[in-house]
């Protein structure tokens, strides 16, 4: 139900700048508890923009006009969930594969985008990588806890050095210590 009323929200905005996003726990959520954040931004964000690619589906998911696709050249793997019929069905799909990912300790955000329309879900493990000290001092200096906004490409830095010094390359190595590996990634979307 939670996700059905914040893909409603998305979808009453009627604005394709208005996004909804989640972070579970393990991803930089600042409370514990079930809250959505909505962030306006009138241009797209990068992830919006990324080619996909459709990988197999369940058949009640297609039967139910659900697509799910794959995000292609961007450093944070994913799966892009579309709805061509109702915010029920896309709603379920969602919320069953984010069920799936909680049972098997895997974190994750969830970007709701284009009026509702699509949603991307990040399984991530940048918290794990940071407790056995698996990220470079380097992007620790930074102080950006990659959460659902900086996922999606609107990074935030605290320092003016990082500001002045930052570059695609520096966003990308920050996102891609968020990404799960290809083999955890191929098992996620199994």
């Amino acid at each position: 139900m939670s996700f059905f009323l914040a893909l409603s929200l998305a979808k009453e905005a009627a604005d394709p700048f208005f996004r909804v996003g989640y972070n579970s726990l393990g991803t930089f959520a600042t409370i514990n508890h079930l809250h959505f954040q909505a962030y306006y931004l009138a241009s797209p964000f990068p992830v919006e923009k990324v080619p996909t690619l459709r990988v197999m589906t369940s058949t009640s998911m297609q039967r139910n006009g659900v697509v799910v696709s794959q995000l292609l050249k961007f450093p944070v793997r994913s799966l892009v969930f579309e709805g061509r019929d109702t915010l029920w069905d896309l709603s379920s799909a969602i919320a069953n594969s984010c069920i799936r990912l909680q049972h098997n300790n895997i974190p994750f955000n969830v970007l709701i985008a284009d009026c509702g329309k699509r949603v991307f879900l990040f399984p991530q493990c940048y918290a794990k990588k940071q407790a056995r000290g698996e990220v470079s001092q380097e992007l620790l200096e930074t102080q950006v806890n990659p959460a659902i906004w900086e996922i999606g490409g609107h990074i935030v830095l605290k320092r003016r050095k990082n500001f002045e010094n930052a570059t695609e390359d520096y966003a990308w190595r920050l996102l891609a210590e968020v990404s799960l590996s290809e083999e955890s990634f191929r098992e996620v979307k199994a």
